[in-house]
């Protein structure tokens, strides 16, 4: 049975491990990097055995992935993958269950990749609109504003 000064413990693991979360769009590789160590300490702790996934590092590294340069995505996944291995074997699990318990982070690295994916082309769309006279149509011939004649003002086929 676990004590008092144990149980107090948990919870600050846990407010490390979920609170950072609220400024995770604002600051995404400190907020990775807070929970991430919160989540270890719970994990090391053995306080990670009754939780089926660690919501709040998952939610961290789809925000690293969405939000964050190239340096510390690439950092944010060695990191992630490091984390995963050293935790999966130090909990006496067997080696073949590093894949299994690092695949809900690599699905949520790939939805934030697609995340940005997304909003940079809708960027890079509403950016070639802007350049189109008349707004996202064109001016035909005769004056008529249409979507098929945004090819001819622009220059580029519709």
């Amino acid at each position: 049975m676990k004590t008092a000064r144990a149980q107090w413990w948990l919870f600050v693991l846990a407010a490390v491990a979920s609170v950072p979360l609220v400024w995770r769009r604002r600051y995404p590789v400190v907020v990775t990097v807070v929970v991430g160590a919160g989540t270890v300490g719970l994990a090391l702790g053995g306080d990670l055995n009754e939780v089926t996934l660690p919501w709040g590092q998952l939610v961290a590294t789809y925000t690293l992935a969405a939000l964050s340069p190239p340096v510390w995505r690439l950092l944010g996944v060695v990191g992630t993958a490091a984390g995963v291995v050293a935790l999966t074997l130090s909990s006496g699990s067997s080696p073949s269950l590093i894949g299994i318990a690092a695949l809900p982070f690599a699905g949520a690295y790939a939805l934030g990749t697609g995340a940005r994916a997304r909003r940079d082309r809708i960027a890079m769309l509403e950016e070639r609109t802007s350049r189109i006279p008349g707004g996202a149509g064109g001016v035909d011939q005769h004056g008529q504003t249409c979507p098929c004649a945004a090819g001819r003002v622009s220059g580029r086929p519709p």
